[in-house]
């Protein structure tokens, strides 16, 4: 392994620590402290802003009670569930990513952990930076067997990342 895959482990291990001891603070009411949506893939890298823009309020209303759900079943805190996927554009970076999909409309996003911005209002309230966000990995079109852009990885079943997608590094 690589020094930076295994800086990546091990940072992975913060996070998901911080959410079982914080996972409470996370969320206030109906809202994820420090919201974002980044991109997945390099794909995608020109469409998070617009998903963002048309359907960000609407996406944080639908994710708040699918991460609870998610607590409920035991399935958030599973170890097993959660790894560090290396940021596509930006190879000395990561995010740690659950494994399974939450889906908006025709959209395909992962739940992430990741350091906060530092500019939204939590940031400058001074409180922790970790943070649930999403990553989207991209969309359904009617005909595709596979999310687009990228047309490589199939649509999920049981919105269960695909194996050899997870297992990549």
């Amino acid at each position: 392994m690589s020094l930076c895959w295994d800086r990546f482990l091990k940072e992975g291990d913060v996070l998901f620590d911080w959410m079982i001891c914080n996972y409470k603070h996370m969320i206030d009411g109906d809202k994820i402290k420090h919201f974002h949506i980044r991109y997945g893939t390099y794909g995608v890298m020109d469409s998070e802003e617009e998903v963002k823009l048309l359907y960000g309020n609407q996406i944080e209303k639908a994710l708040v009670p699918w991460i609870k759900n998610e607590y409920e079943s035991g399935r958030l805190f599973k170890k097993t569930n959660w790894k560090p996927f290396r940021d596509q554009y930006l190879l000395t970076r990561m995010y740690f990513g659950y494994k399974y999909s939450f889906n908006f409309k025709n959209y395909y996003l992962q739940l992430a952990l990741d350091l906060a911005c530092g500019i939204c209002e939590y940031c400058k309230k001074g409180e922790p930076r970790i943070h649930f966000e999403l990553a989207l990995y991209g969309w359904k079109e009617p005909e595709k067997e596979n999310i687009q852009p990228d047309d490589v990885v199939p649509i999920p079943q049981d919105n269960i990342i695909p194996e050899w997608y997870w297992d990549m590094n």
